[in-house]
């Protein structure tokens, strides 16, 4: 995976700022910078490079002071883009009233070095997590289910067959059709589906069900003491036809479900579960955990 490319939004008023305290931590990190000054050139239409940076970015840091025009409007093209945005606040008297969409850390000279570490965390962050702060806003209190393949990979299509595939499963496990792609992301593989909350509750169940202790060893351990239960009843007699059938179809989806995501980890898949759980695969471990926030306060 190449380096993750970071667009930066500020005020002429902080350019001296962003030059000496933002870029040199942005660099420390190697990502790669749109950055006004240099990407800009006279007498190109600054709107359209405004947004094909955007769309080519990752992620968006916006410094906010509430008195650019152009940093509100940069922040709401990536917002409509799908992009995630971390805001640094400048002056905490000034906090622009929809700032509670936003991932968003204070500046405080007197913490520089807090503020460098918060800054880097969030930026971490920003990069795990699937389903960003501002997408909560598209649920309409259903909950959120983000998936998200690898940016590089040249074969699209695979990748996309494998979104399809994944979209169909997570109805299949949760036994609902009502899961609706409610937002894609512009210049990126990245979907967001939305979900009923009983539809939810059951799909919670079987991922439970399929990866105990958030392991896939165990999961796989789950389907043999599921396949043991199943011999175990046979032999007396007591086993139901139903239970039978529910338990086979259990072992038929734990199945399915890891080999997606085994077929996944080649190209990046990442699967977010609202905030209740983030699945992260890719070239190592499948690592399942809560998922962390970013807004980090020091104000004062």
């Amino acid at each position: 995976m190449g380096k993750n490319k970071c667009f930066l939004s500020y005020a002429h008023s902080d350019k001296v700022f962003v030059q000496n305290t933002i870029l040199p931590i942005l660099n420390e990190l190697n990502l790669r910078i749109w950055l006004d000054i240099n990407e800009i050139e006279v007498g190109v239409s600054i709107y359209d490079t405004i947004v094909k940076g955007l769309r080519e970015a990752d992620f968006v840091i916006a410094v906010f002071n509430g008195r650019s025009s152009y940093v509100n409007f940069e922040v709401g093209a990536a917002l409509g883009q799908g992009k995630p945005v971390l805001a640094i606040l400048t002056d905490p008297q000034q906090v622009p009233t929809d700032i509670r969409n936003f991932n968003f850390i204070y500046f405080n000279q007197n913490k520089i070095l807090e503020f460098i570490a918060n800054l880097k965390r969030a930026i971490q962050l920003l990069n795990e997590n699937i389903i960003d702060k501002s997408d909560f806003e598209y649920a309409e209190g259903k909950k959120l289910i983000g998936i998200q393949i690898g940016f590089e990979n040249s074969d699209y299509e695979q990748e996309l067959r494998l979104t399809a595939d994944l979209i169909g499963l997570l109805k299949e496990i949760s036994g609902s059709e009502n899961i609706k792609l409610i937002q894609p992301s512009k210049g990126s593989l990245k979907s967001l589906l939305s979900i009923d909350l009983k539809s939810w509750a059951e799909l919670v169940e079987k991922i439970i069900f399929f990866i105990p202790e958030w392991k896939k060893k165990q999961a796989e351990n789950q389907k043999i003491i599921a396949e043991t239960h199943e011999i175990e009843a046979r032999a007396r007699k007591t086993y139901s036809e139903a239970n039978k059938i529910d338990i086979e179809t259990k072992i038929q989806q734990a199945d399915a479900f890891l080999n997606l995501i085994e077929k996944g980890r080649a190209i990046g898949l990442k699967l977010q579960l609202d905030d209740d759980l983030l699945l992260l695969s890719g070239q190592g471990e499948i690592k399942i955990k809560q998922p962390e926030t970013i807004e980090i306060q020091n104000k004062s």
